[in-house]
C-alpha cells in the first residue's frame, strides 16, 4: 500500500526532482510571490 515511488507527480523525497517539477515549482513560487505583493499593495492602499 506504499505508493511512494509511483506517485503521478513525481514528488519523491529521495533524489533531485525532474526538470518539469522544478519548472512547476518555480511558477508556483512566482505566482505566490505576485499574489503576496498584490495583497500587500491592496492592504496598504486600503489602510491609507
Amino acid at each position: 500500500m506504499v505508493r511512494n515511488e509511483c506517485t503521478p507527480h513525481g514528488h519523491n523525497m529521495t533524489g533531485k526532482p525532474p526538470k518539469s517539477d522544478a519548472r512547476i515549482g518555480g511558477m508556483v513560487a512566482a505566482v505566490v510571490l505576485v499574489l503576496l505583493a498584490v495583497f500587500v499593495v491592496v492592504f496598504v492602499w486600503m489602510g491609507m
